[in-house]
């Protein structure tokens, strides 16, 4: 798992690392610009344009639908609405609008240290949005999503710690070249001296 800071890193970072995918809308092999959740399957788009279209096509075949919903972010052929403070919100499930009552009345309880409260910080994850009471609990939690995936990708390791312990060869030294440079003492960088 990797993160990045923002959107334009993204890119870069699927474009050197070749992160490719069939767009949903063109069908080609392209480098992924947008995951978006659809009604439980992971659909990837190429471009913007090959998004718009996608959710206009949506619009056609299912008529009204929660183009993206208030809590969890994803796009579904169910629509739940709910009022919060005059403003309508919608939602894919019943059980996203009852997690989003939660967080609006301040009972949600933290993804990282589970303390109930008001949750000032959020995470959009595919088909998932976490939330957390600080920045200190989303650090926690992308600190230990990360460790998790590299216990899984990492290759056993041997029961001889001599067969897997690297060897340094070659070593130089660099202290005789540090003792030849003048240098400037002390007190000659003291000012006023």
């Amino acid at each position: 798992m990797n993160f990045v800071c923002s959107l334009a890193c993204t890119q870069e970072f699927k474009r050197i690392n070749n992160i490719m995918g069939k767009c949903e809308y063109c069908k080609n092999e392209k480098i992924i610009r947008d995951t978006k959740r659809v009604d439980g399957k992971d659909c990837y788009f190429c471009s913007d344009g090959c998004k718009m279209l996608f959710r206009s096509e949506l619009e056609k075949e299912w008529g009204e639908h929660c183009h993206s919903c208030a809590y969890c972010l994803c796009t579904s052929k169910t629509l739940v609405t709910a009022q919060y403070k005059g403003t309508e919100k919608r939602f894919c499930s019943e059980d996203c609008n009852s997690n989003y009552n939660k967080l609006f009345c301040h009972v949600a309880k933290c993804d990282t240290c589970g303390r109930e409260g008001k949750l000032r910080q959020s995470l959009p994850l595919l088909g998932e949005v976490k939330h957390f009471c600080d920045l200190k609990c989303v650090l926690h939690f992308c600190n230990k999503k990360v460790q998790m995936v590299d216990t899984v990708s990492s290759p056993p390791r041997s029961a001889d710690p001599t067969e897997s312990s690297p060897v340094i060869t070659n070593v130089i030294s660099l202290a005789g070249a540090f003792a030849r440079q003048p240098s400037a003492s002390y007190s000659s960088l003291q000012p006023g001296t």
